[in-house]
Order: structure tokens, then sequence, then C-alpha cells
């Protein structure tokens, strides 16, 4: 439904001091007007250009709307337009806060639909330009969001950092607080850097009973995943548990996909393959097949398959899943492919193909050192080492 659209909605509309029943007369009724604002409804063209027209100049407020509108329906690609247009008209008007929302919902589609280099481009521009930017706990979220996604978790962790740093500075919102916590926890666990993100799940945890449902649920989903990690398999079950209670497929099914896919990933990288995570790699299959979702969403699905399969000790019907979708490892950013490369060589070796694992082994360890995953590189260069040796081993028995 359209909360984001009911929410500016309202927004404007008090701003001019206008009651539900002045604003509504001679464009739709009271009830619903407040069912926009309550986000209950979705607003037909017509009525936005109309509602824009009665609230201010429609050519600057227009835009705004129209970009919110697509947003709630998840029409991104239209939403990048409105709300580039909406942000080219606020800073000319020299409305800097406008301005700033719009940018941010901007980047906020562009990364919707997996385009996180332009997601990040735009928001580094702003920071060039704004103060307020460099202020705004939002955009230093994105930015961490969007070089987590591209695999440069050194980047990523410090603005996830600033977030956390200017959220709890800036605004007694434990929402954002939380967001910003859990941005921080993803990259420092992808990074490796365990004990620093279980600390800061002591911070996170918290905080849960201050928030919304849906909130409350991606809280649980980040510690779950940090606690399959550093091997407190429980209490990675119980989070998880409360997770899947409070993020359900008919409120956000994207969401919903995300949580199960991510979730799955964490569990299979502790070795956990029960039937809780067949399920979670099945919810997210499905759920990506009705509602879309980024080819990096997509590429992730077929890890965790192949990786499910692997566990199941089905390894040639794992390897053929890592042989097919070989060619989209780039979709899946630095730390992930680095994943599925480690994954590939470790299923070589199994077939006794140490000329593929050793290659495969290569390609783990240049994505992982890229990405900033220093524990997972010296891995991969261990087996590297291990794999180089028993080939000389070989070599000198065979003279």
């Amino acid at each position: 439904m359209g909360l984001r659209f009911g929410q500016r909605l309202s927004a404007e509309r008090r701003r001019l001091a206008l009651s539900v029943d002045q604003l509504s007369r001679g464009l739709c009724t009271p009830k619903q007007l407040s069912l926009l604002e309550a986000g209950q409804q979705e607003p037909t063209d017509r009525l936005v250009q109309s509602l824009a027209g009665a609230l201010a100049p429609v050519q600057q407020l227009l835009p705004s709307l129209l970009a919110e509108a697509a947003w709630d329906v998840r029409d991104y690609a239209d939403c990048v337009l409105y709300a580039q247009s909406a942000a080219r008209l606020a800073l000319d008007s020299g409305d800097q806060r406008l301005w700033l929302e719009m940018t941010v919902l901007q980047s906020e589609s562009l990364a919707a639909e997996g385009r996180f280099s332009e997601a990040r481009d735009v928001l580094q521009l702003l920071l060039l330009d704004s103060d307020a930017g460099r202020e705004s706990p939002a955009v230093q979220i994105l930015l961490a969001q969007a070089f987590r996604a591209l695999g440069e978790l050194t980047t990523a962790i410090e603005h996830a950092s600033d977030a956390v740093t200017v959220a709890s500075r800036a605004s007694a919102d434990a929402a954002d607080r939380a967001r910003a916590l859990r941005e921080l926890i993803a990259a420092l666990t992808e990074a490796g850097r365990l004990d620093e993100a279980r600390a800061r799940c002591a911070e996170l945890e918290p905080l849960i009973t201050e928030l919304p449902p849906q909130a409350a649920g991606e809280a649980h989903w980040s510690i779950g995943n940090t606690a399959f990690l550093t091997g407190d398999n429980q209490a990675g079950r119980n989070q998880h548990r409360q997770a899947s209670e409070l993020l359900l497929p008919f409120e956000d099914m994207l969401l919903w996909a995300q949580f199960n896919l991510d979730a799955a990933s964490a569990r299979l990288s502790a070795g956990v393959a029960d039937a809780d995570t067949q399920g979670m790699i099945e919810h997210a299959e499905i759920a990506l097949a009705i509602a879309g979702g980024t080819d990096r969403d997509r590429a992730l699905a077929d890890l965790n398959r192949a990786h499910w399969l692997y566990l199941e000790g089905k390894i040639y019907d794992a390897a053929l899943r890592l042989d097919h979708g070989r060619r989209r490892r780039a979709d899946l950013g630095l730390r992930a492919a680095g994943d599925a490369s480690m994954l590939h060589a470790t299923i070589a070796q199994h077939l006794d193909s140490p000329g593929e694992a050793l290659e495969l082994f290569h390609e783990a360890h240049t994505s992982f050192a890229a990405a900033g995953a220093c524990a997972k590189a010296r891995d991969a260069l261990a087996a590297i080492v291990q794999l180089e040796s028993l080939a000389e081993v070989a070599e000198g028995a065979g003279r």
C-alpha cells in the first residue's frame, strides 16, 4: 500500500494547516483522503495531480508525490525519474529539505533495481554539495548498503560506523539507530570481523522493544545471522524464529524473500542444513518468482541452492548448478562471489579436479582480498599453498 505517498501527503496538508475536509473538498471524500494518508489505498495519477495542485504550485509538488506513489507500488524506474525531477525543482526553489529527501529516494530506488554503482554515485555527489547529507543517518546507511552490495566492505564499514554515530547523536529515534546498527553488523560479519559484529548485536538487542514489528523482525534477523556465524546455532535459531514471526510475505513479499535469502546463507555458512534452512531456501525461490528481485538476489538464491546440495552430499548436482551460475557470479558482489568460488573450488577438489580447484581458489582469493574480507582471503591463500605443494610433490614423484 502507499505508505510513503500517504506520509508525504499528510505532511504537506499539515504544513498548510488544512483539515482533511478542507483538502478533500471537490477532489475526493474525506474518508478516501484519510485512507490515502494511512497508506491503505493507492491513488490514481489524476488524483495525485489534483492533490498536488491543491497543496502547492503543481509543477513544484507533483514530481515528489508521483515519486512516493511510484515507490509504494515498486515502480522503481519511474520513482528514479520522478525523484530526480523533484530534487532538481527543490534545489532551484531553495528547498534543501525536499532536495535531500528526493535525492535519497532516487538513490534508494536505484539500489532497489540493483543499480548499486549509480546509487552510490548519487549519494557521493550529494555529500559534496551538502553538509546536511553528512549528518543524515539515511544517507550514510544507503552508502554503506551500496558499498556492501558492491563488495567494498572496508568502505561500507566506514559509512555504517558514521551512520551509527550520527543516528546516536542526532536522533532519539530507535528505528534510525537500529537500522544503522543492522547495516554495520552486516558489513562487519561479511568482513569476518565477528567479535565486533557480536558487540554491535549487544547494542541492537535492547532497542527491539522500541521498534515497530517489521523493524524488530529485521533486528532479530541480523542478530540471528551473527549468532550462526559465531557458532551459537541455538541462539541463531531462536532469533530467526522470532524474525519469521514478524516478517510476513503478505506485508512485504520482497523483504520476506531477502530475509529468507540472507538467513539461509548465514545458516549454510555455519554448516546448518536442517529443515528450517531448506524451507528458507524454498521460500526465497518462491518469493523471487512472484516479486522479482535484483540480479544479485537471484544469483544468491542459486548459490544457496548449490550450497545446500553440497551439504546434502549431492556433489555432482551442486557442481552443475555452480558451473551454470558461474557467468553470473559478478552479480553477487565481491564478497559473495568469493564464497561462490570457494565452494566451487572445494567441490572441484572432491571431484578430483585439482587444476580447476586451484583456478577457483585463486578467483576466491582475488574476490576476498578486493572486498576486504581478510580472514576469508587467508583461507583461500592457505588452500592455494596446499594445492601447489601437493602438485610439486606429485611432480617430484613422477620424475
